[in-house]
């Protein structure tokens, strides 16, 4: 076992910090972008840009979400307009005027860019990766009654859980402009292509002025986020198999070499 430890460690710590990298890697897209920093002071001029022409919105993978995370900052100063909380499930998100499969990947994205916040149906919308905590995930276990929050930084607006089902993409209705003042999320529900979509309402129940809270800082996990979708190209693949395969060689020939000296020792 020594001699095999001798003469393949190079290759095993290759594998080592490969595997770290990947581990990082997928931790760093799968976890939600901070909300710290000075896009915060753009969320008002933010709010009143014109949302321009809808982008085609398609499902999500991780290379898409690593791709996101790459445009993050950048993002949240040209599209942020508030942020979204929902304190049962420790969930805190950027809210983006902007519906873009960009903007659906980090945070909520505005449904109805014409309505403004906390006055009718505020409904918005994330993208939702199947056995990834992020996002709008957690909101399946969301309890009737349970306190949700958005904000666009001059206000807050607190509400209360009152319907949390998954319904067809074809039922369109809770979509629709009400009377009542309330808030809508939408996420996909299911694998890739599914045509049913979880579906959160809650009702207004107060208005108070926004109090500055710290956001949580920028992970290391998220630092690293911008190199996943190297780690994801074909030509990173080809030269790490190029690479463990020129250790294994290396290996291989050092280990014949060892067992050659052990024989001539004894």
């Amino acid at each position: 076992m020594k001699t095999f430890l001798r003469a393949f460690w190079p290759a095993c710590l290759f594998v080592v910090v490969i595997a770290v990298l990947a581990g990082t890697g997928y931790i760093a897209v799968t976890t939600n972008i901070s909300t710290a920093g000075d896009w915060r002071t753009h969320a008002q001029a933010n709010a009143q840009r014109p949302a321009g022409h809808p982008a085609k919105i398609r499902d999500t993978t991780v290379q898409a979400l690593a791709t996101a995370k790459r445009q993050a900052i950048a993002t949240q100063r040209q599209h942020g307009i508030g942020l979204l909380r929902v304190p049962s499930q420790h969930i805190e998100l950027t809210i983006f005027g902007t519906m873009t499969n960009t903007t659906l990947s980090l945070g909520v994205a505005r449904y109805f860019p014409s309505r403004t916040m906390g006055d009718g149906n505020n409904v918005y919308a994330a993208h939702n990766l199947a056995a990834a905590n992020l996002l709008l995930t957690r909101t399946a276990h969301l309890q009737h009654g349970a306190a949700i929050t958005q904000t666009d930084f001059v206000h807050t607006y607190h509400y209360r859980v009152v319907y949390n089902r998954v319904v067809k993409a074809t039922e369109v209705a809770v979509l629709k402009q009400t009377k009542e003042d309330r808030l809508t999320l939408i996420r996909c529900e299911g694998d890739v292509g599914t045509n049913f979509r979880r579906v959160i309402i809650a009702r207004k129940t107060a208005v108070t002025p926004y109090v500055a809270t710290p956001a949580a800082p920028h992970r290391l996990t998220q630092r690293l986020a911008p190199l996943v979708p190297v780690l994801l190209t074909p030509w990173f693949n080809l030269a790490v198999l190029l690479c463990f395969s020129g250790l294994l060689y290396l290996g291989s020939r050092r280990y014949r070499q060892l067992q050659e000296e052990h024989h001539e020792n004894l």
